[in-house]
Parts: structure tokens; C-alpha cells; sequence
């Protein structure tokens, strides 16, 4: 099963942006937040057209999968068609993380980071609920 590794995110709750909250939480600066602004545009420019083309692949996949009938070398070059996709999508977004990183003073920086492991404790306490523990 082939999964797009990039998606934008949600809001955090409806009708509230991610920027907004994180403005509140980290203490945002409105330089800071026109930073995000454009770095989010320039990350959506980027990775549209890569996600247009995705659109379209994924399902030639499918069906050829599903024909029963299959080229392998075909199937091959849609397969590795789609991974260059999908990593030129996970660069974009790479580059948008680190970007932004740099965007945050020190404080805010180490905000984040608890932030972020909070975030790991959640997914962690959700597995072992899962399984039971």
C-alpha cells in the first residue's frame, strides 16, 4: 500500500489555525508570523503540483494492479514514479521544518521541543492503551 508521507495539517480545533495557536503558545512575534505565512505558501507552491501528479499516478497503479494482467516493468516505473513523488514531497516539508525552526529564538525553540514530546508521550500512552497495558 502506497500512503502520501506529506499532508497538510488540520487545524488544531475547528475553526482555529495552527499559526494562531502556535502564535499564542510560543509567543510569535507578528514578523515571525508573516515568516510562517510565506513559508507555508512557498511549501503549498511547492508541493501542489507534486500532489496533482500523485493524484493521477496512484490510481494508473491501481488499476494496473488490479487488470490481473500487469507489466511488471510498467508497474515498476509507476511504483518508483510515485516514491520520487512522495520524497520530493517529504523535502519540501523538510525544508519547511527546518525553516521555520530557524524563524524561532531560543526560548521559543525549547518550547517546541517540550511541545514535541508531549506529542510522543500522547502517541505512546494511545499504543499501550491499545494494546492493553
Amino acid at each position: 500500500v502506497l500512503v502520501l508521507i506529506v499532508a497538510a495539517p488540520g487545524p488544531a480545533s475547528p475553526g482555529v489555525e495552527p499559526v494562531v495557536v502556535l502564535k499564542q503558545v510560543l509567543g510569535l512575534s507578528e514578523d515571525q508570523i508573516a515568516s510562517v505565512q510565506q513559508l507555508l505558501e512557498a511549501r503549498q507552491t511547492a508541493v501542489a503540483p507534486l500532489l496533482g501528479q500523485l493524484q493521477l499516478l496512484e490510481p494508473q497503479l491501481g488499476a494496473l494492479l488490479d487488470s490481473g494482467s500487469a507489466d511488471p516493468a510498467t508497474v515498476g516505473e509507476l511504483v518508483l514514479s510515485i516514491r520520487a513523488l512522495q520524497m520530493q514531497a517529504g523535502q519540501q516539508h523538510h525544508a519547511f521544518a527546518v525553516a521555520f525552526r530557524e524563524l524561532l529564538t531560543p526560548g521559543q525553540r525549547t518550547q517546541l521541543e517540550a511541545i514535541e514530546g508531549v506529542g510522543a508521550a500522547v502517541r505512546a500512552a494511545e499504543a499501550i492503551r491499545l494494546l492493553g497495558l
